[in-house]
């Protein structure tokens, strides 16, 4: 089973409505109308049942050449940022299956939210004159150490939108420990001031019903209260999807293949 999913790059969306089914295509239309979904009543919602979210993102398009992306590279830095090794993480397709992309609720559900705890410290690592980690989820709250694992002066900036934005500069072989506070509803720019060619994206949320996609295009959501959810798609920077409606039932809900067509992206 799959879901097809058209639109355009520069942050346009393509709202297709999504049930469990044999693959179909949705056609947004010329003014990228949504289709008509059911009304949701709050509060009809069963009680205290949960469901999981399970799918897998696919890429429809050609085969995708990660190109170096290290230019400007300053003599003295070479023998550390080393161009051949600094390959462009926008579009990462492995055997067509779809890396970094995010999936969440903007906020928490109104009703029946499990209280998650709040996970273990991370490390947010660079090194190789790249950030470890491309695309990142972590929560309000969380200690995050943002580390510098090179022996040259890198600088993280998160570039936030309702928390207070993390700038700094950070020496070789250092780290700074910091946390977010406040829920952001959308993933958020990392870079490094320094060297232009490094990016990332970091999603801070007050919640635990979110997931990245990894190598293999999967991705798993736990513990849903039982009901209708509207989703967020996000990937490097364009919206490819603001609002998908899933229907969560108990157990595990595996909405398959939600593919996503080349035009999708910049």
């Amino acid at each position: 089973m799959a879901v097809f999913i058209g639109g355009c790059g520069g942050g346009a969306t393509a709202v297709p409505t999504v049930t469990v089914k044999p693959a179909t295509e949705f056609d947004p239309g010329e003014n990228g109308d949504d289709p008509p979904t059911p009304p949701i009543t709050p509060g009809d919602e069963p009680k205290g049942e949960y469901g999981n979210l399970i799918g897998t993102f696919v890429y429809d398009g050609p085969v995708v050449t990660r190109a170096s992306i290290a230019t400007g590279v300053k003599p003295e830095d070479k023998a550390i940022c080393v161009a051949d090794k600094i390959l462009s993480e926008k579009l990462i397709v492995n055997d067509g299956k779809l890396q970094n992309v995010f999936i969440y609720l903007p906020k928490a559900p109104r009703k029946g939210a499990k209280d998650i705890p709040i996970p273990e410290p991370i490390n947010y690592d660079q090194k190789g004159c790249f950030f470890l980690s491309h695309a990142t989820i972590v929560r309000a709250g969380q200690k995050i150490s943002f580390l510098n694992s090179d022996g040259l002066s890198h600088n993280t900036n998160v570039i936030t939108i309702n928390n207070e934005p993390f700038n700094q500069n950070i020496g070789p072989n250092n780290g700074v420990e910091h946390n977010f506070t406040e829920n952001e509803t959308k993933p958020v720019l990392v870079k490094c001031d320094i060297h232009a060619w490094m990016t990332a994206f970091m999603l801070v949320q007050d919640h635990g019903y979110n997931a990245v996609s990894g190598a293999d295009g999967k991705f798993q959501i736990n513990d849903l209260p039982v009901g209708t959810h509207r989703f967020s798609i996000f990937h490097e920077g364009t919206v490819l999807n603001a609002s998908f409606p899933v229907d969560i039932k108990p157990g595990d809900n595996d909405v398959g293949e939600i593919v996503f067509k080349a035009e999708a992206f910049n």
